[in-house]
């Protein structure tokens, strides 16, 4: 089915026509009362007014029933076509009928009042959006009932400039059909990319719902899977420390050893990949409480320092005061712990530090090192996932790059404010800010 048989395009037709009628009523209303007044100083008021009658009504009734056809398009089309070009041909009477009075005109008369029909006529072109049916309806009685006008004017003053404006008008109607087919082959053309445009578009929408359908899918079934895909790591993982208890020769102790780090490694990534798939698949459920940070910033700092000291790196930590906030002690300890431990991962020499502030309302807490750094174009790529900035050989003992990720949407689920400051070979530092609370407070292990 080609676009103009498309009961869209049929529809769009009867639209514009009924709308551009709505924008063009007032100035035809003005004109043709314009015209009358002419009409009022030869002819006895009946007529004129009659006359005004008769084109202002022909207006009204298009603004009365062409929404209703544009309606009707897909149930009846010719027949709305058919009244569509009837009043159409009536309107273009009215104005035409314009002629039968031009010789009763002063001449300036007939210039305003030829220069009102066939302005009307030109911007019928826009107003029917070229469509030559409804054009034609239109210009032909408009046109020829002028042109009849200049010739009763030649007639009557034998004046050859009189034919000749008659046959200019005549003319005139020719080139405004050309204009016209030019101007709907374009509107044609428009609504054939339009309506691609939105057969791509549904297509891109029901792909994206498509893929979208997939991935939910995928993160349910990884999330509902979590025990049964982590068991059989866990069942490696207690065969090879049995296995490591045995004597053993130093070549298979080595590479039982070279088992253990990479279950171990491989355990690490599915726990990543399936709280990350918890997290997307929402149904990790927070318990907020009013909780003392002191003493989780405290057990943090003692089971993590020996690790920074270990690497050679100077851990310090200071004491908060005491100081209440609202939020999750086990989610929050995951966000913090990844934090603190990927500070000590990326910074070779140096130091890392864990500090805190607080004002009225807020507490802050900041995970500082003198580490690699971050550039400030790749600060928002390493909360993607998978995405390491160091590690394009994808070495497995780094991780998948889901460690920020996580810590992202932990923060996201919290209702943490998350932060990033980071130069390259200067450092990093992290910010969580926290909402204080002045409720009683549940104690944290320490």
């Amino acid at each position: 089915m080609s676009d103009r048989d498309n009961p869209a395009f049929k529809r769009e037709i009867m639209v514009i026509l009924s709308r551009q009628t709505h924008r063009v009523a007032l100035p035809i209303l003005v004109a043709m009362g314009l015209i009358a007044s002419f009409i009022a100083g030869a002819q006895p008021a009946s007529i004129y007014i009659s006359w005004w009658l008769f084109a202002a009504a022909i207006t009204l009734l298009r603004l009365t029933i062409l929404p209703r056809l544009a309606q009707r398009v897909e149930t009846s089309w010719q027949r709305v076509m058919r009244s569509n070009l009837l009043l159409s041909g009536l309107q273009g009477l009215a104005h035409g009928s314009t002629g039968l009075f031009l010789a009763d005109f002063s001449q300036t008369e007939r210039t305003i009042a030829t220069i009102i029909v066939l302005g009307l006529g030109a911007g019928a072109v826009a107003t029917t959006a070229g469509h030559r049916p409804t054009l034609f309806a239109y210009i032909g009685p408009s046109l020829l009932g002028l042109s009849g006008g200049w010739i009763a004017v030649g007639l009557q003053q034998n004046d050859w400039a009189a034919y000749t404006l008659a046959a200019v008008c005549l003319l005139y109607g020719i080139v405004l059909m050309a204009l016209a087919r030019d101007l709907y082959n374009t509107f044609v053309d428009s609504f054939a990319i339009r309506s691609q445009q939105q057969r791509l578009n549904q297509e891109l929408k029901t792909a994206l719902n498509n893929a979208e359908a997939a991935n939910q899918a995928k993160t349910r079934f990884l999330a509902a899977a979590s025990h049964d895909l982590r068991q059989p790591i866990h069942t490696l993982s207690l065969f090879c420390g049995a296995l490591g208890g045995q004597q053993l020769d130093p070549h298979s102790r080595e590479i039982v050893e070279h088992m253990h780090t990479s279950l171990e490694a491989l355990a690490n990534q599915l726990d990543a990949l399936l709280d990350i798939s918890k997290l997307d698949a929402n149904i990790i459920e927070t318990q907020a409480q009013s909780i003392n940070i002191s003493g989780l910033l405290e057990r943090l700092s003692r089971e993590l320092a020996p690790v920074a000291e270990h690497k050679g790196l100077q851990f310090t930590f200071k004491p908060p005061e005491s100081a209440q906030v609202l939020t999750d002690p086990l989610l929050l300890e995951r966000v913090l712990r990844n934090l603190i431990s990927n500070a000590i991962k990326y910074t070779d020499s140096g130091f890392v530090r864990l500090h805190s502030e607080e004002n009225r309302s807020d507490f802050l807490i900041h995970i500082s090192d003198s580490g690699i750094g971050i550039a400030p174009l790749e600060q928002e790529k390493v909360f993607e996932e998978f995405y390491q900035i160091h590690n394009p050989e994808r070495d497995q003992r780094q991780g998948l790059g889901l460690g920020l990720a996580i810590v992202q949407r932990l923060c996201v689920l919290l209702g943490i404010e998350l932060s990033l400051q980071s130069s390259p070979n200067q450092g990093s530092r992290f910010s969580l800010r926290l909402t204080k609370t002045s409720s009683q407070a549940t104690p944290t292990p320490t």
